[in-house]
């Protein structure tokens, strides 16, 4: 049981650690996408993209009732 009480918070760790990692991966994606835009058109994309991966959770977490 001891094993259950390190092993179960650990896995939700690493599941959190590789959803940040692929969001992150993802918006830096995104941003060279933007990058490969007009100048008149660069700064308004990179505006839209959302940064901070908390705020993204919490909002996924609000829509999808988590």
């Amino acid at each position: 049981m001891n094993k259950a009480l390190i092993t179960i918070p650990l896995v939700y760790t690493l599941c959190a650690c590789s959803n940040q990692a692929a969001y992150n991966t993802m918006q830096e994606n995104l941003k060279e996408q933007c990058r490969r835009q007009p100048p008149a058109q660069q700064e308004r994309c990179l505006e839209e993209i959302q940064d901070d991966y908390e705020e993204y959770r919490r909002q996924r977490e609000e829509v999808l009732g988590d």
